[in-house]
């Protein structure tokens, strides 16, 4: 489950920071009766990043209600951003500004761009360096919700 929303969203974190994450803090729960192996139903991770970000990720599949949102805050507002309609605003001192972006199927963007990528006509928004870095931060997270040990960068 957090291999499958949860890397997206680690990753948009990579992104926004600008930075390496260096420390994680989790907790994951396999609430439903799988066979070994299986992955978690919940999860609830605070991220460290490089220059003083954080990020909390926060994924569960059982939810009855489907939200795939994000929020950015910082010292002059906060941004919020709803994957499913496509929309958002940002919030601050002055009032807030709604945001309309183009109405795009992100998948067939995300595949448009990799086919483009092999044919040598450009580059994807994300890399496979992107996508490791996203697994790697995953296993922290699953990690510590097992262990309870704290996960970090200077563990790899």
């Amino acid at each position: 489950m957090t291999l499958d929303l949860g890397t997206h969203d680690l990753d948009i974190m990579r992104y926004l920071f600008g930075q390496e994450f260096y420390r994680v803090v989790g907790v994951s729960r396999r609430w439903t009766a799988r066979g070994a192996g299986s992955s978690e139903d919940s999860v609830l991770a605070l991220l460290q990043f490089g220059g003083g970000g954080v990020g909390v990720l926060e994924a569960d599949r059982l939810s009855p209600v489907k939200l795939r949102e994000l929020r950015v805050v910082g010292n002059l507002g906060i941004i919020c951003a709803d994957y499913q309609t496509q929309s958002g605003y940002v919030h601050k001192a002055g009032g807030v500004e709604h945001l309309n972006p183009a109405n795009e199927e992100p998948l067939k963007r995300e595949l448009t761009e990799f086919i483009a990528a092999v044919r040598g006509e450009g580059r994807p928004a994300a890399t496979g360096k992107d996508g490791l870095e996203a697994l790697v931060m995953v296993e922290e997270i699953l990690n510590f919700g097992m262990t309870g040990s704290e996960g970090g960068k200077s563990k790899w």
